[in-house]
């Protein structure tokens, strides 16, 4: 080939990859201009800085963590909540539809049953067909639904495939706490639903809580129900409570996963949307255990991301300004 026909089919080719060069900055950068999604720098999304992940307390807390050789060694007795929820099995659909003692696949479902009080009837928070629903009973104890409640659970809801209500917990003010799993694909998310404004609203998305390797084993020989539950409940009093929950996940091997970072909120008189109480970094660990004694959070956590050399640390919070009348 001449030397002239070389240089041009070089010159072209060149041409040729410059301009697939720029195409591929061009999509690049356009994939990356999602303000929400911008790093403090500005940088291509490969250089964006991932925020550091660090233990934080809430600012209406207004105390320090404090870390321990070891955890409190009292013991509170349990406080039982002023309004309580309670697990069903369902047959069929409301309001046709009864209470069962037996769960089978693919002909019964899940059902919560919230206690009436004086500012609200008793409410049946139902899994149906590819969807979860909320209805008034006539009675707790009895499967007579009154009425249907018109209530949306997301505003993105109808983009949903499907969803159901995995646990439920009674909130104080007159408020429950749904943990939703929806298919979009799947995903999980804590919502709080007002019985008395029949509202819902996101409090986080959420990952199953964080098992260490004694609970995993110990699930596995039956004394914890699920390995997938969403949050955790303490009971600090009738009408003030903790939720903790985890809203991310490390995979650490097949089928392990560590949870994080952590999250642990207020609800009570003082803040009945909630407020946030800790926020745990990875190398804080997943919780194992937690307590409350005269307004004092006693937590007890273990970071086994690396298995041959488990972290085990207490820690406590001081919630006094938080719970005070």
């Amino acid at each position: 080939m001449p030397r002239k026909k070389c240089a041009e089919r070089a010159a072209y080719l060149g041409n040729l990859m410059r301009l697939f060069a720029c195409a591929a900055l061009t999509i690049l950068s356009t994939a990356r201009c999602d303000p929400s999604d911008q790093s403090e720098s500005g940088a291509m999304f490969f250089l964006k800085k991932s925020k550091p992940d660090v233990t934080s307390v809430g600012a209406a807390v207004g105390a320090q963590l404090v870390k321990h050789a070891k955890l409190t060694d009292v013991r509170p007795a349990p406080v039982r909540p002023a309004v309580m929820a309670t697990t069903r099995v369902i047959r069929g659909a409301p309001p046709n539809a009864g209470w069962t003692d037996t769960h089978v696949p693919a002909e019964t479902k899940l059902a919560f049953v919230v206690d009436g009080t004086a500012r609200h009837p008793p409410i049946a928070v139902v899994n149906v067909e590819r969807r979860a629903e909320i209805w008034e009973l006539e009675d707790a104890d009895k499967p007579v639904f009154s009425r249907k409640r018109a209530v949306r659970i997301d505003p993105k809801q109808d983009d949903w495939i499907m969803f159901s209500i995995l646990e439920i917990a009674c909130l104080p003010n007159d408020q429950l706490l749904l943990a939703v799993k929806h298919h979009t694909p799947v995903r999980f998310g804590l919502y709080i639903y007002d019985i008395a404004a029949n509202s819902c609203n996101k409090l986080s998305d959420v990952a199953p809580l964080g098992f260490t390797p004694q609970q995993r084993l110990e699930s596995e020989q039956g004394f914890y129900e699920s390995l997938s539950k969403m949050f955790d409940l303490l009971v600090v009093s009738p009408d003030e409570m903790l939720v903790l929950f985890y809203s991310g996940q490390q995979r650490l091997a097949a089928e392990v996963y560590y949870s994080t970072p952590g999250h642990i909120y207020a609800f009570g008189p003082k803040h009945p949307r909630g407020a946030e109480v800790l926020r745990l970094s990875a190398a804080d660990g997943v919780v194992e255990s937690w307590l409350t004694h005269e307004k004092t959070l006693w937590l007890a956590t273990q970071d086994f991301r690396d298995r041959k050399h488990i972290k085990s640390y207490a820690m406590s919070l001081d919630l006094a300004k938080l719970f005070s009348r």
